[in-house]
Formats: C-alpha cells, sequence, structure tokens
C-alpha cells in the first residue's frame, strides 16, 4: 500500500509568521485558525502558536457564556462574545463560562472551528 499521509508535528502548534508584534498570551487570527504565542516576536518573526487546548480569556462584561456554548472572538476588543456581530471568528467552545452583567473571564477549548 502507498504512503498516503505523514505526521509532521503533533498537531497542538504551529509556527507562525506575525504580521505585526505579538505578545505571549495574545489571541491571534490566522484564517479560521485562532492560536496564542509562545513568546514575543516582533513583525516578520517566527512563533510558535497553540491552536488547541483550553484557554482563559477576557469576556464582554454584558454577555452570558454558558459551558457547551460556541464563543467568538471580537479582535477590535480583543474578548470573547457570546453573538457573532461583525463575521468574527469562532474562537471555540466555552468549557468554564459567566453570567451576563459580570466582569470577568472565560475559559475556551479552541478545538473548535468554523
Amino acid at each position: 500500500m502507498a504512503k498516503i499521509a505523514r505526521i509532521v508535528k503533533d498537531g497542538r502548534k504551529m509556527d507562525y509568521v506575525a504580521t505585526a508584534n505579538v505578545s505571549n498570551g495574545d489571541v491571534v487570527v490566522v484564517g479560521k485558525i485562532i492560536g496564542v504565542p509562545h513568546g514575543n516576536v516582533a513583525a516578520g518573526e517566527t512563533v510558535a502558536l497553540d491552536y488547541t487546548g483550553t484557554i482563559e480569556v477576557p469576556a464582554k462584561s454584558d454577555d452570558t457564556f454558558n459551558q457547551g456554548d460556541i464563543v467568538f472572538y471580537d479582535t477590535s476588543a480583543n474578548q470573547a462574545i457570546a453573538a457573532q456581530a461583525n463575521s468574527e471568528p469562532i474562537i471555540g467552545l466555552v468549557v468554564q463560562g459567566k453570567a451576563g452583567s459580570t466582569v470577568g473571564t472565560i475559559f475556551v477549548d479552541l478545538s473548535v472551528r468554523d
């Protein structure tokens, strides 16, 4: 049988050439992939980007987030939002949510994509 595919990475990280300065902990959108860089780099430099796992992100204070909900990411406000308003990318599924009208963060599983 002919070899069809080969594993080249473990599927948790990818090399990302930054289009702007990024810092460890930033949320980076690459097409439909959401990731978090491992380090600080200037535009044009390469950094490892985690695109699976669970991350903690700031969440819009007026929104309610329940476990299992699909959540979106507002790149201009740098926060998770419960409803897509302007083609915001899906960041993943809520693992630990929060009630509306509370300031805080949520935990999001990055494995879900649009």
